[in-house]
């Protein structure tokens, strides 16, 4: 598999040279890179009506307001990497973590039942939260997004502690809602596929009641977006299904002043799906169970309710200050029932064991399984009111941001399993059997756990605009947490003890720079900071601290092809600090210790949007390395953090035939490596490197569109990512075909 290693990356380097021979132009071809003219404030860029369009099908937009501050993506001193509507589209992606191998440095993670939408930035899992259009969307980490309602993924890399408060160091993913447009349509799609999956959707927006204003510039205008899908899986006894409603309403009623009401309703039925094991000595292929054999039983079920509304307000005072008021209302239900290994007959040999844990098989075919009964109910509300400031100093153009934003979330969530025992055989399982008593010595579960939190922050952001060619970012935030919480655990009380917890405050801050080289070429560098609160108890009683993470970067912006082609190439080092894992001296599972400090230091490079007319690109190369240190946990010191690989890349092309060979023709052709990752924190067993292939076909004709894609053309056998342990590791899925069209009127 090396050489394939080497393969894509020759590929990825003539990615490079391309826009190089591109450079060479006569600089009079070239067209002045897009700039932000802070004396004209601008609304958000995701609440008009109609605004700037991508430079091509893969494109980035011409402005961004993921910092809080509309911005060409080139002027801002860190990475942020965009996947569009049409590469959504092209891919046929049913979920984040069929998009993001294209990305450099992002890749699929692995939550504990297969459910979540978690995927690893920069060597750190995004996980428990998403962002909506730059608000923080607090919803269960069991919940899996529909792109139905999306316009665009932004993925913002690095900590954000001064634009999002509380986060990972890895980055950040941002979706981006589509909009009601001024112009009338309705567009109907279809699909279907491999193992029985059938989508559809209606998406139908225009003017509401009265036709615009003047030029359709102000007026009420509506969206309403409708979907449904049901899938089987190549894992057996798996079944999903779902839908979406998402109506939305915006009233603009001056120039560059709107309110924007959206809501979203989201309802999955995934089963929890622990994936497959490693073990040595059992005698399966590579040592890895069958990727279609599962250990659940065909009648689980995960059913999960996310109820979104939200509020955007954007009024322009005068031409130096904009005001802008985010509101949001959150509510998540989510509800399952079905069998689970809790500990695998190979990993647990008694009460108290600590391991360690060699994933080797013991010669018993039985694997131990449970049935696990889980119920969480969540309840969020946020509100983020900001003053964007335009102004000048000479030839200086500024922009500031004053914000405030503040989040309450109450949590609630009741989890039971050990209480009866439904073993199954590893090498042949037969579903359905009745449960049995437990034998002595299996641990039981009968958890209940609520939570309150708030956080409060206050910030101020600025960028600074010298002659054009030099743009400065800055900002400072403090924020101030208050966890409360209270948990019982295989006891029977009724009601839970009084919540207690602790405060604490923390300051982030970002500072950072571009300088444009060349009207083409930019140089950038910065520095920034975040943290995270989290609950736990320690050994010794206390709380734990909060997750703090630093991160330096630098490189190179370029834009070549007329502008039409962004290209990034950074560098970066983030430290995290803090990180914790269950005590492995504790039976109970009641503590958690620091697992320490974890370094995570690479190397990107992203070329995004048109190589010519007719040839769209996205893809990129990534080398990450990594090292946990710092830890009271011995068997980790000095190892590689799990799931990180040390090369990665992708790249995807779709080329138009319609100019020499057949109108409306498109062909596209992607390619994604992986390295090897260790499986876990004591680097015990590896999931190997792989390579996957997709294609697809595209014909336009009138107002249809058809579609024939293909996911892992070669039907390679692969795997995504572990949670940290040897019986919780996501395949990835074999061939997958699908079938689409869609028609707008």
């Amino acid at each position: 598999m090396k050489s394939a290693r080497f393969r894509l990356l020759a590929i990825a380097l003539a990615t490079v040279s391309v826009p190089a021979l591109h450079a060479q132009e006569p600089a009079a071809q070239a067209q002045e890179k897009p700039k932000t003219d802070p004396a004209k404030p601008a609304t958000l860029g995701e609440t008009v009506v109609e605004g700037d369009g991508p430079r091509g099908a893969y494109g980035t937009p011409a402005t961004t307001s993921i910092t809080g501050l509309p911005s060409p993506i080139e002027e801002l001193p860190l990475t942020v990497n965009t996947i569009s509507e049409r590469f959504i589209e092209d891919t046929s992606a049913r979920r984040i973590r069929d998009l993001v191998g294209y990305v450099p440095g992002v890749y699929a993670g692995e939550d504990s039942g297969g459910t979540g939408d978690l995927v690893n930035i920069r060597g750190f899992d995004f996980i428990y939260q998403s962002y909506i259009n730059g608000m923080r969307n607090r919803v269960s980490y069991n919940a899996s997004r529909r792109f139905a309602n999306i316009e665009r993924i932004e993925i913002f890399k690095g900590p954000g502690g001064v634009e999002f408060g509380v986060g990972e160091p890895g980055g950040f993913v941002n979706y981006v809602t589509k909009k009601p447009q001024a112009t009338q349509s309705t567009t109907l799609g279809f699909e279907a596929g491999s193992y029985d999956y059938i989508h559809g959707f209606v998406d139908s927006t225009g003017p509401l009641g009265n036709a615009p204003s003047g030029d359709g510039d102000l007026g009420t205008f509506y969206r309403m977006i409708v979907s449904g899908d049901s899938a089987n899986s190549f894992r057996d006894a798996f079944h999903t299904d779902g839908y979406q409603i998402a109506p939305s309403i915006l009233w603009k009623y001056a120039e560059d002043s709107s309110v924007l009401v959206e809501f979203d309703y989201q309802y999955r039925d995934q089963p929890y799906d622990r994936g497959v094991m490693y073990l040595k000595g059992a005698g399966f292929k590579d040592d890895f169970t069958p990727i279609n054999t599962s250990y659940h039983e065909p009648d689980d079920y995960f059913d999960n309710h996310n109820t979104r509304t939200s509020v955007y307000w954007n009024h322009k005072i005068d031409d130096t200050f904009t005001l802008r008021l985010t509101g949001e209302v959150d509510y998540n239900r989510a509800m399952g029932n079905g069998v689970r290994n809790p500990y695998t007959y190979l990993l647990y040999k008694g009460p108290g064991d600590p391991g360690p844990w060699l994933n080797e098989w013991n010669g018993n075919p039985t694997l131990a399984r449970v049935t696990h009964d889980f119920d969480q109910e969540l309840y969020s509300f946020g509100l983020k009111p900001e003053l964007l400031v335009n102004f000048e100093t000479g030839s200086v153009k500024h922009a500031g941001l004053f914000g405030v934003n503040y989040l309450y979330t109450d949590t609630y969530s009741r989890t039971i399993d050990g209480y009866d025992y439904r073993p199954i055989n590893i090498f042949g399982p037969i579903y359905g059997q009745p449960p049995q008593a437990p034998p002595v010595g299996l641990p039981k579960r009968n958890f209940r756990y609520s939570e309150e939190l708030q956080e409060l922050g206050f910030y101020y952001e600025h960028k600074a605009d010298i002659n054009d060619r030099v743009h400065l970012l800055g900002g400072v935030r403090y924020d101030w947490y208050d966890i409360a919480s209270a948990a019982v655990r295989n006891v029977t009380v009724n009601p839970l003890p009084p919540l207690s917890g602790f405060s604490d405050g923390n300051v982030s801050a970002r500072l950072g720079g571009v300088v444009d080289v060349t009207e083409n070429v930019s140089l950038f560098a910065g520095l920034s900071n975040s943290f995270q609160p989290q609950s736990g108890l320690l050994p010794d009683g206390d709380s734990p601290d909060a997750l703090e993470a630093t991160s330096v970067e630098f490189g190179v912006k370029a834009n070549f092809c007329d502008d039409r082609l962004l290209t990034t190439l950074s560098f970066y080092d983030t430290q995290r600090e803090n990180m914790l894992e269950a005590d492995p001296t504790d039976p109970n599972g009641v503590f958690v210790i620091p697992l320490g400090t974890v370094k995570v230091r690479g190397v990107e490079f992203e070329a995004t949007g048109k190589l010519t007319e007719d040839l769209d690109v996205q893809g990129g190369f990534a080398l990450m390395d990594s090292e946990i240190s710092d830890t009271m946990d011995l068997t980790t010191y000095g190892k590689n953090f799990y799931n990180v690989p040390d090369f990665q890349a992708g790249l995807r092309l779709r080329y138009d035939t319609g100019r020499w060979l057949v109108k409306g023709l498109s062909v596209g052709a992607g390619a994604i490596y992986v390295g090897e990752r260790n499986g876990d924190a004591q680097n015990t067993f590896v999931l190997p490197d792989y390579v996957r292939f997709d294609a697809g076909i595209y014909y336009a004709w009138r107002n249809w569109n058809f579609k024939l894609t293909c996911e892992n053309l070669a039907d390679e056998t692969y795997y995504l990512a572990s949670q940290g342990v040897a019986d919780i590791i996501q395949p990835g899925s074999p061939r997958l075909f699908t079938l689409g069209a869609t028609v707008t009127f």
